[in-house]
């Protein structure tokens, strides 16, 4: 690399950024190799869009491309601790192709926010998921509420099939248009689906014939004690008792919470209905709606 390109880089770029930019930078300005020089990562925020490390929580925190979170997660991967993420996703035109697979060993949590009203970063957020591999994730929340593609809901459901496939993910949290029906379907109906412990559900689609034909047979979501349903209002929720009802007389259910959207209220009669069956009913009295 020319020695210019080296000292035209300024101090406060060095702590916003997790990495050295230029390094992967050619003469024609855009990027030539995925590999660049890692540095330490900045610790506090110095920009809305750069990443950053809490020490004390180890969090990766605030907003990057996918080819600048696998670059942190490659600095944090040889620290050797555990730690995890809460980003949101930038789109830049000039990243380079992310690698066939991205190996995050310890990585025990992910907080994918944001929105997909932009196209670009909704593709930009597809590729990271399609390649992350997270043997040791706990728990995974993927809030990103908007118009999504078939193809971003496919590689969210493959990543929490993959991550779960260890029997370490328990929780899952997704706020998300759910368009993908027969993806949701199969995930639900999965073994890594089945060792979830906590479920939340954050959509405004019509899901209930997807909850409908795996809520009542107890050796689909096998270990879920939690089931809440957010803004999935359309559920009707006698049907949705009825369901839970049979699936405790298939041998007794683990669940023990169920929270719905239902603007009208829980009756008494129903309430009653789910605490015979081991199971306490609460109500959303009204939908949530993103600030």
């Amino acid at each position: 690399m020319p020695a210019d390109k080296k000292t035209s880089t300024s101090s406060n770029h060095h702590v916003s950024s997790p990495y050295s930019r230029d390094s992967a930078v050619g003469s024609s300005g855009k990027r030539t190799a995925y590999e660049s020089t890692p540095a330490t990562l900045a610790t506090c925020p110095t920009s809305e869009s750069g990443l950053y490390y809490c020490a004390s929580s180890r969090r990766l925190l605030g907003r990057g491309t996918a080819h600048e979170i696998v670059e942190c997660i490659g600095i944090l991967r040889r620290k050797g601790k555990p730690y995890s993420i809460n980003v949101g996703i930038v789109y830049k035109s000039d990243e380079p192709d992310l690698p066939k697979a991205v190996e995050a060993p310890r990585l025990e949590a992910v907080n994918f926010n944001g929105n997909n009203s932009d196209p670009d970063e909704q593709a930009e957020l597809t590729k990271l998921l399609n390649v992350l591999h997270v043997p040791d994730l706990k728990r995974a929340s993927i809030l990103r509420p908007g118009k999504s593609t078939g193809a971003f809901e496919k590689a969210v459901y493959d990543f929490l099939t993959r991550a779960g496939e260890s029997g370490k993910l328990t929780m899952a949290v997704l706020s998300m248009k759910c368009c993908y029906r027969a993806g949701l379907t199969n995930y639900l109906r999965s073994s890594a689906a089945g060792n979830l412990v906590s479920l939340f559900l954050h959509t405004n689609a019509y899901v209930e014939a997807e909850l409908l034909c795996v809520l009542p047979y107890k050796l689909w979501l096998f270990s879920l004690k939690k089931l809440v349903l957010r803004n999935a209002d359309n559920i009707e929720p006698a049907y949705l008792l009825e369901a839970l009802e049979k699936r405790h007389e298939g041998g007794r259910s683990k669940l023990q919470s169920l929270k719905i959207t239902a603007r009208d209220g829980l009756s008494e009669t129903l309430v009653a209905r789910g605490r015979a069956i081991g199971i306490e009913l609460e109500a959303y009295r009204s939908l949530y709606k993103k600030k």
